[in-house]
C-alpha cells in the first residue's frame, strides 16, 4: 500500500476537476478518482483555487492523510499532502469494542486527577459561549484509521477510537488514539 507523491504539478492540460483529489498513477500515467471529506477552499486574486480534503477508507478518515488540490478553471494544476493509494485489506471495517471501554482505556492511560467536563463552573461557561445547551468538554470517540507519525508509509493502519480529552488536574489537552478492537493506546 504505497503513498501518492507527495507533490504532484501539471504544467498544462491537468486533468479536470470533478470535486475530489486525482490519483496519478506514475506506472500507467492514468488518472483516478481519490475518496474524501472535503474540509474547505479558498480563491486567491490570480484565480486559483485550493480545496483540501481528508482522505476515507471505508467512509472513516484517514488521520493524518491529507491532501491540497490546487485548481484553476476547473482544471487540476496541483496537488500537496499524504494519501494512502490502496487500503490494507487487513484495516477492520468494525469495532470490536464499545466506545465507553475506549474511553476508560484512554482515561486510565491520561491519568488525571481531575477533568474538565467534572467541572460545573468549565460546562456552564462553554454552553453559554457556544450558545449551545448540550456542548460539553465530554470526549465524544470519532473512529479514524490510525497509523503512527514515524510510520511515513502510513502502512500500519489501525482502526481507532480518537478522543479529544482536556484535563484539569493536571492541565493537559490531547488526542488520544485507542485500538478499537483491544482497547490498547495506540499514541496521543
Amino acid at each position: 500500500n504505497g503513498l501518492h507523491a507527495e507533490l504532484i504539478r501539471f504544467d498544462k492540460n491537468g486533468p479536470d476537476f470533478k470535486g475530489q483529489p486525482v490519483l496519478f498513477d506514475e506506472t500507467t500515467k492514468r488518472v483516478s478518482q481519490g475518496q474524501g471529506l472535503r474540509l474547505g477552499s479558498e480563491k486567491d486574486a490570480l484565480g486559483f483555487e485550493t480545496h483540501r480534503f481528508q482522505q476515507t477508507i471505508n467512509d472513516i478518515p484517514v488521520e493524518y492523510g491529507m491532501m491540497a488540490v490546487q485548481t484553476k478553471g476547473g482544471k487540476v494544476v496541483g496537488e500537496t499532502g499524504k494519501w494512502i493509494l490502496k487500503a490494507p485489506a487487513s484495516a477492520e471495517k468494525k469495532p470490536a469494542i464499545s466506545e465507553s471501554i475506549a474511553l476508560q482505556s484512554a482515561l486510565s492511560f491520561v491519568g488525571a486527577d481531575s477533568y474538565k467536563w467534572q467541572n460545573k463552573e468549565e460546562e456552564e461557561f462553554l454552553k453559554n459561549e457556544s450558545k449551545n445547551p448540550n456542548a460539553t468538554f465530554a470526549p465524544k470517540g470519532e473512529l479514524v484509521y490510525y497509523s503512527d507519525p514515524s510510520d511515513e508509509k502510513l502502512a500500519d493502519l489501525k482502526l481507532a477510537y480518537k478522543f479529544d480529552i482536556y484535563a484539569e488536574k493536571p492541565l493537559s489537552r490531547q488526542y488520544v488514539f485507542v485500538d478499537a478492537k483491544n482497547g490498547a493506546v495506540l499514541g496521543t
